[in-house]
């Protein structure tokens, strides 16, 4: 399992580095590309928080739910089912 992590973590951060290296030799100014980054960044925070403000609400109504004895074991992967 370790090894599929490193892999899938390589992989990101090659992604990640292309797609960085892709925007530094597009043609564009230095100024169009900052305000590109900066949106590209301010969009990725703002999804990251969401992202983070819906798990936090899940765990706190699981957390809720096992305090009362009716919490159900959830699919962490539910997109994976058929």
């Amino acid at each position: 399992m370790g090894g599929f992590f490193r892999f899938l973590r390589s992989l990101v951060i090659g992604a990640l580095m292309g797609y960085g290296l892709g925007l530094l030799i597009a043609p564009m100014s230095g100024a169009q590309f900052q305000i590109s980054l900066n949106r590209l960044l301010d969009e990725s925070i703002n999804e990251g928080r969401k992202a983070a403000k819906a798990r936090e609400a899940e765990l706190i109504a699981d957390f809720e739910a096992a305090k009362q004895g009716t919490y159900v074991r959830r699919n962490p992967f539910p997109e994976l089912e058929e």
